[in-house]
C-alpha cells in the first residue's frame, strides 16, 4: 500500500495532538493503519486513492460490528497520466465538497497540492477542532497557511518506504483559526540544518540583500538584460540533494561565471540569479561558490542544509552577507576562501568541520 508508514499502527501523528481522540467524527487522508486505529473509538471517514488500503479499510472497519457502523471510505480513483498516481482534479474537487464539521483530521495529503487540499480542509474543522498534517514545509507558505499552525515539528522521510521526499518533511497541528505563532521565516530556519544555525542566523542579522533570484522557466529569464560580468547565475536547483548541479567545475554555471563564456542557455530552464554591483564582487563570490564539488565547500554545505528543492530569495541566508568587493583581501583568502569567509563573519568550523560555531 502506498503513502504508508514503515511501522504499522505507528501512531506518531495522534501523539502531536497530545492526547488520543475518543467518540470524535475525525477525517484521515491516505493513513490506513492510523484511521483502523482510530475507527476503534470513533467515527472516522477515510479517505484514500490507493485500492489495496480501500479494501483493508472496508474489510477490517465497515460493517464491522465491534467498530461500529457509522465508518465510511471514500476513494479517489488514480489516473496514471495526471501527476503519475495523482489525479490532482478529483482529489481538488473532494476537498471543495466537504459538507460536514469534523473534530479532527489526520492528513498526509498528494505533496503537490497539499497547500490547496489542506487550506480547503480545515475550513471543515469545529472552532475547537485540530488537523495533524504531514507535508513538506513548502506546501504552508502559499495562502499564509503557516499563520494556521499551532505546533511544528520535524519528521524523517524515512517513516515512509515507498515516497520520494526531497524536501523538509514536517507533522504540524494546524487549526481553523490563524494561531500567528510562526512567521515563515522561523519555520524555515527550524527546519534548516541547526549545524550551520550560527551561519544563517549571522547572515539574516547583517542582511545586504543578496539573494539569489529563481526564475522557473527560460521564458522568465532576461536574457538580454544580463551580465556576463555582473550576474551569477546558476541552476536553481542547487539545493538540492537530488541534483548534481550547482558547484563545482563541471557545471553550465561554471562556464558561465568563471570561464565567462555564453553558453548555450537550455540549461536555464531553471534557475537562479545573484546581481553583483561590480565584476570583481562577482568574481570573488564565484571563486567562493566553485571552490569544491557539491557537499564539499562552505556555500555547498549550507545550501544541502536549508532542506530544499530550490532556491528562493527567502533563503537568501545561505549566502554569507559579506562585501564581496573586498573580501580578497583578507590573509586567508588565497590559502582557505571558506575559512576566510567565515573569518569575516565571525565564526568558524568545528574541529572535524560538521558544524559552525563563534570563533
Amino acid at each position: 500500500m502506498k503513502y504508508q508508514f514503515k511501522y504499522a499502527f505507528d501512531d506518531r501523528m495522534i501523539t502531536a495532538l497530545g492526547y488520543e481522540p475518543e467518540g470524535q467524527t475525525i477525517l484521515v487522508v491516505r493513513l490506513v493503519m492510523l484511521a483502523i486505529m482510530l475507527a476503534e473509538k470513533n467515527r472516522v471517514i477515510f479517505i484514500t486513492d490507493d485500492s489495496d488500503a480501500k479494501n483493508l479499510f472496508e474489510q477490517t472497519v465497515c460493517g464491522n460490528g465491534e467498530f461500529g457502523n457509522d465508518d465510511e471510505v471514500i476513494f479517489i480513483e488514480p489516473q496514471e497520466d495526471i501527476n503519475k498516481e495523482t489525479n490532482k482534479k478529483a482529489w481538488l474537487e473532494w476537498s471543495r465538497s466537504l459538507n460536514m464539521q469534523y473534530s479532527y483530521m489526520i492528513i498526509n495529503p498528494p505533496y503537490a497540492i497539499g497547500n490547496k487540499i489542506i487550506a480547503e480542509v480545515i475550513k471543515h474543522l469545529k472552532d475547537d477542532g485540530k488537523a495533524v498534517v504531514i507535508q513538506p514545509l513548502s506546501q504552508y507558505k502559499y495562502q499564509k497557511l503557516f499563520e494556521h499552525i499551532e505546533k511544528f515539528e520535524l519528521a524523517d522521510p524515512k517513516l515512509f518506504e515507498d515516497a520520494v521526499i526531497t524536501e523538509n518533511l514536517n507533522i504540524s497541528v494546524v487549526t481553523k483559526k490563524k494561531q500567528n505563532k510562526f512567521t515563515w521565516q522561523e519555520l524555515i530556519l527550524e527546519s534548516c540544518d541547526q549545524n550551520f544555525r550560527k551561519f544563517y542566523d549571522w547572515n539574516i542579522a547583517n542582511n545586504r540583500g543578496i539573494a539569489m533570484k529563481r526564475y522557473d522557466s527560460k521564458s522568465d529569464i532576461p536574457l538580454s538584460g544580463i551580465s556576463l560580468d555582473k550576474d551569477f547565475v546558476e541552476s536553481g536547483r542547487c539545493v538540492s540533494i537530488n541534483s548534481g548541479a550547482g558547484f563545482g567545475m563541471d557545471s553550465y554555471g561554471y562556464l558561465w561565471n568563471v570561464t565567462k563564456q555564453n553558453t548555450n542557455t537550455g540549461w536555464l530552464h531553471c534557475a537562479g540569479i545573484i546581481h553583483f554591483n561590480t565584476k570583481l564582487a562577482k568574481n570573488n563570490f564565484a571563486k567562493f561558490w566553485y571552490s569544491n564539488i557539491k557537499g564539499k565547500n562552505l556555500i555547498s554545505k549550507a545550501a544541502l542544509g536549508l532542506h530544499m528543492v530550490s532556491v528562493s530569495a527567502d533563503y537568501y541566508f545561505f549566502i554569507p552577507q559579506i562585501d564581496w568587493e573586498t573580501i580578497d583581501q583578507h590573509p586567508l583568502w588565497n590559502t582557505d576562501v571558506d575559512a576566510a569567509v567565515l573569518d569575516a563573519m565571525g565564526l568558524k568550523w568545528n574541529d572535524d568541520k560538521t558544524k559552525i560555531i563563534d570563533k
